[in-house]
């Protein structure tokens, strides 16, 4: 039997869709188990993976990476996660490096800046922003050599390429002005070979470079002091010192290192000196004061020392440097400045201060003993006669010689000082009575009746003495002076080459000579003076030819006072120079009256003191310009000088003399015949006058002497050139002796006395 085709054919489809659709079934789920599989064991992985890198890209810790599905993908997770973990370790180990570095360059004061091979500043850090030549907004990203001033860019440029060229560290120093203030730096260059790039490092030196100028000035100091210098360990051994210890003490360094400083003790000094140094060093940390060493040659001399304490960071004493200078001159100084203070450099007697200070001490020994005290004022009688005719260099010898003498009187308990100039003051204290002054006084008079011998000189000289006594005319030692000295010029006016003891009717004479003073000061400016005028004759032809002016003082209580009475006063106050120049400017204006009445060549005398010509003040000069305005010729002013003024005055003074001599007026010498005038000086200042004195002219009709004298001035006079005119002259007998020597004018009563100008002028 056949099976029909139909069925068979669908039977045959349906088995083959059946076995279709069980393959279909079969290959989707063979399909869904390896899309499962290739999701499980590849991409989940390769996801994980691609996670992990993400993670790794945000420094995170990459825990889960795929384990299981493709064994090689496993292996490679494995390794990635290793490379993970190094890669973060790298990282967590650079940026440990990194913030150490930070915090290295946060610690160290320097600048750090990173170029490019074209000197572009690509970076910078730094600690010290104030070291920054500039804000860095200004250099980021510009060339070096062009935010730098240009010599301190070429020497950066310099020493870059030569780091570059020998692949050496390159260090340089160099100055920048910051901030208005001199910084100095020290710049340090290192390259980047794998970059190309440059690190400079820039370090602010300037504390630095004043340390080592200070080393080198305190260096300097030490070797070129001239003062001693010695550094000591904190036991006093000597570790160094300098050229000048050398100098000065004789040891070298190599001599005294390592030795005590006690090597230079003197033994001048107690054990109670070298506690007290110490104990200032101990408690302040430094002793200065004078103290007296010894040199290697054994000779002892004062220092000034200055001792100062080192000490470490626990304020503990590690050194002492000791300073000291010779002060042996100084000391010498000092002693002579002391001895110039308290003694008269010439005779080496106690000067007046010296003197007030013995004698206050003695008059509180007298008030407690209930004794005496005696204050003895000598001065020299003519003293300044000697100077003027021996000079001064015999003078100084002769007050040499009278404190000698001086001393060979007193007690040795006595002192004996000099005032000054010609004075003496002799101290006597502890006295019972008034009778040891009294024998002093005897026996000093008694020695100057010997002559003194001046090199070969002869000179004979007497001493006024005044005495005043403690209590009885003084209690202090002022008062004493006072007393003593007014009686002294008691013991002048009664004739020199005396004593005086003190009296109260002698303070009544000083209180008048003070009165007087005052007095002249008021008539200089109340313009009391009048002017007295005095004909001078010409003896061949009895003519009055000149006129000498006298000064008078109309004293408003007592009257016209004579010149004689307030001269010498006046110049010891120097009053002298105002009177002097009211003399002139009056006698100009009476000088053209004169003229008027007698002739153009009519004549004036004017006396000049010799304080005129010493008192650069005293206008003497002008006087030429007052003649011209005046309308005055030069040459009819005489200006009468006394003989001292030519032996003592200085150069300037007799400056003046030569250039009024030189202007046309005349001089006439005073008083010739009185002191001891040089020739030569006579010569020098072609004096054009002689005044014979009124001494000689007295005396000329009774004394063969004084005719002598008298015609002797006047043949020298002659010789000379000079004019001569007698003064004094009182009779026709005098007159006619005079005519016949020759003598050319005379002055005096017999021809009239001294007038005003209107009486002289009628």
């Amino acid at each position: 039997m056949g099976i029909p085709i139909d069925s068979a054919l669908a039977q045959a489809n349906y088995q083959f869709v059946t076995n279709l659709l069980y393959f279909l079934i079969f290959l989707g789920a063979v399909t869904v188990l390896a899309i499962k599989g290739l999701r499980s064991g590849i991409l989940q992985p390769l996801q994980q993976i691609t996670g992990a890198t993400a993670r790794l890209e945000k420094g995170e810790l990459i825990e889960n990476l795929p384990t299981n599905g493709a064994r090689e993908l496993s292996i490679l997770g494995e390794r990635f996660k290793k490379m993970a973990e190094a890669r973060l370790k790298a990282e967590e180990s650079a940026k440990k490096r990194s913030d150490e570095l930070d915090s290295v360059f946060s610690a160290l004061p320097d600048l750090y800046f990173k170029l490019n091979r074209d000197f572009i500043i690509l970076e910078y850090r730094t600690s010290s922003p104030g070291d920054l030549y500039t804000s860095p907004d200004l250099f980021l990203s510009h060339n070096m050599l062009d935010v730098l001033p240009t010599e301190i860019g070429k020497l950066f440029q310099q020493k870059i390429l030569e780091h570059v060229a020998n692949k050496k560290l390159t260090t340089w120093e160099y100055p920048l002005d910051i901030g208005g203030k001199r910084e100095f730096f020290e710049a340090r260059a290192n390259a980047i070979h794998q970059s190309n790039d440059m690190i400079i490092v820039i370090r602010n030196i300037s504390r630095r470079k004043q340390y080592e100028e200070s080393l080198l000035l305190s260096a300097s100091v030490f070797e070129n002091s001239s003062e001693c210098m010695m550094v000591t360990d904190k036991d006093t051994f000597i570790l160094n010192v300098n050229p000048a210890f050398t100098e000065v003490t004789g040891y070298t360094k190599e001599e005294v290192r390592g030795l005590k400083t006690n090597i230079l003790s003197s033994g001048h000094h107690d054990q109670d000196f070298y506690h007290t140094l110490w104990e200032a060093l101990k408690d302040s940390g430094c002793w200065k004061g004078e103290i007296y060493n010894r040199k290697k040659n054994g000779e002892v001399f004062p220092v000034w020392l200055s001792i100062n304490s080192i000490y470490d960071e626990s304020h503990q004493v590690v050194r002492y440097v000791a300073l000291y200078r010779d002060i042996s001159e100084q000391k010498k100084a000092a002693d002579l400045i002391w001895q110039q203070a308290h003694f008269d450099h010439l005779t080496g007697l106690p000067n007046r201060n010296t003197l007030i200070d013995h004698m206050s001490h003695e008059i509180t020994q007298a008030q407690r003993h209930n004794l005496l005290l005696a204050t003895l004022f000598l001065d020299l009688d003519d003293f300044k006669h000697v100077n003027d005719t021996l000079g001064h260099d015999k003078g100084d010898q002769l007050l040499k010689l009278v404190a000698t003498r001086l001393a060979s009187s007193v007690r040795s308990e006595d002192l004996i000082g000099r005032q000054g100039g010609d004075e003496f003051i002799i101290i006597m204290g502890s006295l019972p009575n008034l009778t040891p002054a009294i024998r002093v006084a005897e026996k000093i008079k008694k020695s100057f009746s010997e002559p003194f011998d001046l090199e070969g000189k002869t000179v004979y000289i007497s001493v006024s003495i005044g005495i005043s006594f403690y209590p009885l005319d003084g209690t202090n030692s002022t008062e004493l002076l006072k007393t003593s000295d007014q009686a002294m010029y008691a013991a002048k006016e009664s004739g020199r080459n005396c004593y005086h003891c003190f009296t109260p009717s002698m303070q009544e004479s000083v209180v008048q000579r003070m009165q007087l003073i005052h007095d002249l000061h008021i008539a200089l400016e109340a313009q009391q003076f009048l002017l007295y005028f005095q004909p001078i004759v010409c003896l061949k032809t009895g003519k009055i030819q000149k006129a000498e002016a006298l000064i008078r003082w109309n004293h408003p209580l007592h009257g016209v006072v004579l010149p004689c009475e307030f001269i010498p006063l006046a110049e010891e106050t120097r009053l002298i120079t105002g009177i002097g120049e009211w003399l002139f400017n009056e006698g100009c204006r009476s000088l053209k009256k004169l003229q008027q009445a007698f002739g153009s060549d009519f004549e004036l005398s004017i006396n000049v003191s010799p304080v005129q010509f010493l008192d650069s003040k005293s206008g003497l000069l002008p006087w030429l310009e007052k003649l011209t305005g005046q309308g005055l010729n030069a040459s009819s002013i005489v200006i009468e000088i006394t003989e001292g003024l030519l032996m003592t005055s200085s150069e300037e003074s007799l400056s003046t003399l030569l250039h009024f001599r030189d202007a046309g007026i005349q001089v006439a010498l005073d008083d010739f015949g009185t002191g001891y005038s040089s020739l030569a000086y006579i010569q020098q200042y072609d004096i054009d006058y002689l005044k014979i004195d009124r001494e000689f002219v007295r005396q000329i009709p009774e004394s063969t002497d004084s005719r002598v004298l008298c015609e002797s001035i006047i043949v020298m006079a002659h010789r000379l050139g000079i004019k001569v005119i007698a003064e004094g002259i009182e009779t026709k007998a005098q007159e006619r002796v005079l005519t016949e020597m020759g003598c050319d004018y005379a002055q005096g009563y017999l021809y009239s006395k001294p007038v005003t100008l209107n009486e002289f002028i009628k």
